[in-house]
């Protein structure tokens, strides 16, 4: 907000300079010239004797002004605000001291050589302590390790502007990206060997972030064309595929399942190597020893009921003779 502007009139000369010379008041020291508006550094009530040369031509022809002046100041006519800052994405792992984001003020009307005084300060620092602001230049940075999480950082910026102040406030967000740490594991009683399917694989991973790190997502390695089974990529359920009406169940199949994360910046694996046998030879031992204990039980059986029916015939002479013998007494 300049408090004189001098324009000049009825002239052919666009470009001219100002000078202030030194038999002004001694407060003209709080004023500064830029371009063709004379400004105030300093804000005091008090009356300016301006002593000033407007030249032309490059200084070979000059008019000189004698202007006094005391200030009257609008300050509702500053404006002040903070230049917009979009959400922040920052790795977990980022190091101590990095920079993160740079805060500024944005307002109107004002030079750069008037008496602007800001502050910067972190409101929240006593809970995000992983961050700290430096109070002059409001350039932030990390202070300790961070967390996958959100962070919301509260910022307030002092000014002083001659003899006001003013205090503004803005909020950041800082979302923090995990980093892929923990790799995918089946589980430790996961058997090697099948002799039926289906078959549903299992595998865990510790990274929080179910969306990318840990996300799981199961494959068969070894197993291209023309390949009868076939394994969901989502639940790890492995099966032959439908319309299998040649596959030869006497073959025995090698696979590898493979087990990886979508994790950033590097997807981490496991392996897992197994057998699939699925040939009738283990049904018909199977059946076979069924049989036989089935035959086994009725033999069994068939010994149990012929010795309990001969108790019962020696049971039932034994009750006819005492009968026979205590009736002829």
């Amino acid at each position: 907000q300049p408090i004189i502007t001098i324009n000049i009139k009825n002239f052919n000369e666009k470009f001219f300079e100002i000078f202030l010379l030194k038999n002004s008041s001694l407060n003209t020291k709080n004023l500064f010239i830029y371009n063709n508006n004379i400004y105030l550094n300093k804000y005091l009530i008090e009356e300016y004797n301006l002593q000033l040369f407007i030249c032309f031509n490059h200084g070979y022809e000059c008019q000189y002004i004698k202007y006094r002046y005391i200030p009257l100041i609008d300050f509702n006519y500053y404006q002040f605000h903070f230049k917009t800052i979009k959400k922040i994405y920052l790795d977990e792992n980022l190091p101590v001291d990095s920079f993160i984001t740079h805060i500024k003020i944005d307002y109107n009307q004002i030079s750069y050589q008037q008496s602007l005084i800001i502050n910067y300060k972190l409101l929240n620092d006593d809970i995000y302590y992983q961050f700290y602001i430096n109070s002059k230049t409001g350039i932030l940075r990390l202070a300790e390790r961070l967390e996958y999480r959100i962070y919301t950082l509260d910022i307030q910026a002092n000014i002083h502007l001659f003899n006001r102040r003013y205090s503004i406030e803005t909020t950041i967000e800082i979302h923090v990206r995990e980093i892929n740490k923990y790799r995918p594991i089946f589980r430790n009683n996961t058997p090697t060997d099948l002799f039926q399917l289906p078959y549903q694989f299992e595998a865990y991973d510790y990274d929080q972030n179910k969306q990318t790190n840990g996300r799981i997502t199961y494959h068969l390695w070894n197993c291209y064309n023309n390949c009868p089974f076939h394994i969901d990529p989502n639940n790890g359920i492995l099966n032959l595929k439908k319309n299998q009406e040649n596959f030869d169940r006497n073959i025995i199949y090698y696979l590898r399942i493979i087990v990886f994360d979508w994790g950033q910046p590097i997807s981490f694996q496991s392996n897992l190597d197994i057998r699939i046998d699925l040939s009738s030879r283990l049904s018909k031992r199977s059946l076979q020893r069924t049989r036989a204990y089935s035959r086994r039980w009725r033999k069994k059986s068939t010994s149990l009921l012929l010795t309990t029916t001969s108790t019962t015939t020696m049971i039932t002479e034994l009750s006819k003779y005492f009968r026979f013998l205590y009736g002829q007494q």
